[in-house]
């Protein structure tokens, strides 16, 4: 409100600033700068401030009427210069012509805003201007957190940590359940390209001791983006509300190699690898990151595994992950220690056994949060290992070798989206779904998609292995090769993964 001043009953001061909308602004502009290690990097902002001068600012001086719109490594920049309001006024003079405003209240990322037009005509312009593309690995959206999604963080924490504090130990099964009673998307943390779903399939589990379950999805949005997504719950909420969450991320969020000064500081990505950004009571934690190794083709060749990274986000650095392969036809166990994740009370080492389905920790929350963890690991497996084509679709070909691992066999792998076999589907046809579970194609289809039969276009239910022929890349041992699958980091409108801008709305009108 304007200021009244002291003895004075009629003066009030001209300034007026809403300072309730500016701290919510300034509240997502953290989420995408404060979070991910690179922006504190030196040689990351360097290549930013060189972006922000020698082109951004550039674009400005030579159509001074246009709206701009940065990507969020040059923005950070923008924001850095205008801490020292003298130097930013005389500069801005001499670079542009005349003082650079900065507008962040333009947020709308929806089709036909001023901000996603506004987006195209960026990419379009710079790339007439200056060649190559605006979008930058590392430097997109990375979504919104809600206040929806603030407000439930101590519901989240108090079924993570409700029951027993002992030594938890259970398997994972495959169940149904959950799905049948969860059709709606219970996603709050999400990019607007989850709502603009082209394809798509999921696959529930639940703990053997009835205490979670879980759901993996996977899929591709308009325009083409590998989209992947996993949660835990507790079996017993009625709302299912989610308490560990993980969804893929790519060049949107990581950068590559070259671009941070010592790749073995920060989580980067490179051709062949996946990752996922691993959430636990709305809260980022941990960036867990996959790529295949050691696959050899030939009669003499090797299967290669999993090999994977783990970030964590607090203290900002890499976690020791033990990793333990009983045989080349057999799935990893991992071992880490959840301490230096900083997440809430959970302490001490978990197992991940992706052959066995085991999930142990030293408490309830920890187990639950170890759950997660191996649905994105199992996730990661199932996406990175080598496969090969099959001719027919539904043909009961298996896509893997005779001495690679068979994802069939292994509960943990086919909860992640792995490929089934006709002794699993039968398996899965005992429930009832819905009135479907007469009809077993109606039933595998609906399993496997979530749709209660779902159709292809050419009017067929999808049948046992068909999910690869879309959700993942076939491979011959270089991963999916695309890291989020569609060059996630510029030119396809979808940048960032938001579908709409992958600016920040920080513009410089």
């Amino acid at each position: 409100e304007p200021t009244v001043a002291k003895g004075s009953t009629t003066w009030s001061s001209p300034i007026f600033y809403d300072l309730i909308a500016a701290a919510e602004r300034q509240m997502s502009f953290r989420y995408q700068v404060a979070i991910m290690p690179h922006y504190r990097d030196k040689y990351f902002l360097e290549l930013a401030v060189e972006r922000y001068l020698d082109r951004f600012l550039e674009l400005k001086r030579r159509h001074p009427k246009e709206f701009w719109v940065p990507t969020y490594d040059i923005d950070c920049i923008w924001h850095a210069h205008q801490l020292h309001p003298d130097v930013y006024l005389s500069e801005t003079k001499e670079l542009c012509g005349s003082l650079l405003p900065h507008d962040d209240s333009v947020n709308d990322r929806s089709e036909g805003s001023k901000l996603q037009e506004s987006w195209e005509r960026t990419q379009q312009v710079w790339n007439e201007e200056f060649g190559g593309k605006v979008a930058t690995a590392g430097g997109m959206f990375r979504g919104n957190v809600t206040l929806e999604e603030r407000s439930c963080q101590a519901k989240q924490w108090e079924l993570l940590t409700r029951g027993s504090n002992g030594t938890q130990r259970f398997w994972i099964a495959l169940r149904a359940e959950y799905c049948r009673q969860n059709d709606p998307t219970q996603w709050i943390h999400k990019k607007d390209e989850l709502e603009r779903l082209q394809t798509s399939f999921q696959r529930w589990s639940a703990s053997t001791d009835g205490t979670f379950a879980g759901r993996v999805w996977h899929g591709r949005g308009v325009h083409g983006k590998a989209c992947s997504n996993v949660e835990v719950v507790r079996s017993a909420d009625p709302t299912y509300l989610p308490l560990v969450t993980a969804h893929l991320i790519a060049k949107d969020q990581l950068p590559s190699p070259q671009q941070v000064s010592n790749a073995d500081d920060y989580p980067t990505i490179s051709a062949g690898e996946r990752a996922y950004l691993v959430r636990v009571a709305s809260e980022d934690v941990a960036v867990l990151t996959g790529k295949w190794q050691s696959f050899k083709k030939g009669k003499n060749g090797d299967p290669g595994r999993l090999q994977v990274k783990l970030f964590a986000l607090k203290p900002q650095r890499f976690c020791q992950v033990e990793q333990v392969r009983v045989s080349p036809a057999s799935p990893s166990d991992f071992r880490f220690n959840l301490s230096p994740l900083g997440v809430g009370s959970a302490e001490g080492r978990v197992i991940i056994n992706l052959a066995t389905g085991l999930i142990h920790g030293d408490s309830l929350e920890a187990s639950g949060i170890a759950y997660g963890f191996g649905l994105a690991l199992a996730a990661l497996h199932v996406a990175l290992q080598p496969r090969k084509k099959v001719a027919t679709v539904g043909s009961g070909q298996t896509r893997y070798g005779d001495t690679a691992v068979a994802q069939h066999k292994f509960p943990f792998l086919i909860s992640a989206g792995g490929e089934l076999d006709p002794a699993t589907r039968m398996s899965v046809r005992g429930e009832s779904f819905d009135g479907v579970g007469a009809d077993a194609d109606a039933c595998d289809a609906w399993f496997l998609c979530g749709d209660r039969g779902r159709r292809d276009n050419g009017d067929t239910y999808l049948g046992d292995d068909s999910y690869t022929f879309w959700a993942f890349t076939d491979t011959d041992g270089a991963g999916c090769g695309a890291c989020g699958a569609c060059g996630a980091c510029g030119g396809c409108g979808g940048c960032g993964g938001c579908g709409g801008c992958g600016g920040c709305g920080g513009c410089g009108g």
